[in-house]
């Protein structure tokens, strides 16, 4: 499955090929995602680089626009719409120092550049085009330790009355250093990092622009950009580098060898590992839940059924004909536990904590529908 998402297939491929289900390859896409996102985060720290090229790249969630969404719809996710990849390149070694999926706005700007200065230790010289948002960013973030090159395209478009297609063709570039800084302005280009893009559309199937592989729930988004990223950093060899079979992170010098699918899983177990027995924070200590016991029942209103052999979790009403009639609150059901709640947030905390990877609400008592992907509310595509 790993070896298949970083490959630039979808859901529906990895499932036809593995023969597992696309439940369970959306729960492993999150699992991966969140776990190669942790190995990002921890050995991404005191690079030493001289300049950085920064873009940010149009992709959407759900749908491209709020007119494309059907008003009423009880399918559509919270967050959907135009989402941007954002991504730091060092251009030398062509390693992606960090990325954000987030809005084009000020905001995303900031949060990008406050990470970016957080892993750089020297003096940087950043080349971006003339967003705007640019500016305040990277003078909040970085201060006097970066020096921002802005690069300016002028271009000119058109369309083909014949054809229908449309062109835009660059006629000419300005680079300028703010606030007067004497730097090479020679070496200040976007050029990789814009073509670094298409590698990104090319080996992440849901940045394609036209595809039917789109994201539908933006967490998702962002586990398989995770997966994408590192994969790029430590296993895949980089053509561009003049050591053959070189990765970005071994030019770096935070590896010393291209990683195997092998090293990616370990790291991921081991995250999952920590994470699992992690002690809990001082002063909250982690709730603690008691089954039904066998022969038992409960008359509270919320029930969780969880699935030993699904390893999923579902919040029911005590009144719900879809759970085998509620056969299972009594405590004889075999390959299931029942959780009884007063409220339906304790029912879903529990749900969540008990199965973090895979929870949803009943279909028929607590929804009142079947979504187009199944009955799993959380955990679409």
């Amino acid at each position: 499955m790993l070896k298949l998402m970083c490959r630039s297939n979808g859901i529906a491929d990895i499932a036809d090929i593995t023969g597992h289900s696309t439940t369970t390859v959306r729960r492993h896409l999150a699992r991966f995602g969140e776990g190669l996102k942790a190995l990002h985060e921890r050995l991404m720290r005191g690079v030493q680089i001289e300049h950085i090229q920064a873009d940010e790249t149009w992709g959407f969630v759900h749908a491209k626009s709020a007119s494309r969404v059907k008003p009423g719809s009880k399918t559509v996710p919270v967050e959907y719409g135009e989402y941007y990849l954002w991504t730091a390149l060092d251009p030398v070694s062509k390693l992606l120092v960090t990325w954000l999926v987030g809005e084009r706005n000020g905001e995303s700007a900031a949060a990008m550049m406050t990470d970016l200065s957080a892993r750089i230790e020297n003096h940087v010289v950043i080349t971006t085009d003339a967003f705007r948002p640019y500016e305040k960013a990277i003078d909040d973030a970085f201060g006097t330790t970066a020096t921002h090159v802005i690069l300016k395209k002028k271009c000119r478009g058109g369309w083909d009355r014949e054809t229908g297609d449309s062109w835009v063709k660059v006629f000419g570039i300005t680079k300028k250093a703010r606030n007067q800084a004497k730097v090479d302005l020679t070496r200040a280009s976007t050029s990789l990092v814009e073509r670094h893009n298409l590698t990104i559309r090319n080996f992440v199937c849901r940045q394609t622009r036209k595809t039917l592989k789109f994201s539908k729930k933006l967490e998702n988004h962002r586990h398989a950009v995770a997966i994408f990223m590192a994969y790029y950093n430590f296993s895949r060899s980089h053509r561009g580098l003049p050591e053959r079979h070189w990765t970005p992170a071994m030019k770096a010098g935070i590896t010393t060898r291209p990683w195997e699918y092998e090293d990616l899983m370990n790291e991921i177990e081991d995250y999952w590992h920590r994470k699992e027995f992690a002690p809990a924070a001082p002063g909250r200590p982690a709730p603690v839940y008691e089954p039904l016991a066998k022969g038992t029942t409960s008359p509270k209103p919320y029930f969780v059924m969880v699935s030993n052999r699904k390893n999923d979790a579902k919040i029911h009403k005590g009144s719900c004909g879809n759970c085998r009639h509620g056969r299972g609150r009594s405590g004889n059901a075999v390959s299931t536990e029942w959780y009884a709640f007063d409220t339906e947030i304790e029912a879903r905390d529990c749900a969540r904590a008990l199965s973090p990877l895979q929870y949803s609400d009943c279909a028929l008592c607590i929804t009142g529908h079947y979504s187009r992907l199944g009955t799993n509310k959380y955990d679409s595509r």
